[in-house]
């Protein structure tokens, strides 16, 4: 599974990184994932997604590091559920733990398919 990570921010920096630790191929070519990650004057992180398990496991990631609500984006934005756009405040303390708790709900919402398919092959 290849993984796509667009934006020029630290935070996407740090997200394309940590995402390459995980394990995760990290590239521009043919992404199964693609996650958009930009900055945002407000205090809170922004997610723009469809209702989905990738959303669902980074909006919960976010909201228990970082203790923080999440502003969910709907009309028009993200249309695909392979697909989030994650809008990152710019103070560092909450960059910092919105950039882990991205990675982790990447995860937790990528192993879960990954589980099931190994399950139903070995039977």
């Amino acid at each position: 599974m290849r993984i796509q990570v667009k934006g020029e921010c630290p935070s996407a920096k740090a997200v394309r990184t940590g995402l390459a630790a995980e394990g995760f191929a990290v590239s521009d070519w043919f992404p199964t994932y693609k996650i958009h990650i930009g900055e945002t004057e407000g205090a809170i992180p922004e997610v723009d997604g469809v209702d989905c398990e990738l959303e669902r496991q980074v909006v919960n990631s976010i909201a228990t590091i970082a203790g923080t609500d999440v502003l969910l984006r709907r009309p028009g934005g993200v249309r695909s559920d392979q697909e989030i756009r994650i809008l990152i405040p710019r103070n560092q303390e909450m960059a910092a733990a919105v950039e882990q708790a991205a990675i982790k709900g990447f995860a937790l919402a990528t192993n879960n398919k990954s589980n099931w398919r190994m399950t139903w092959f070995g039977k």
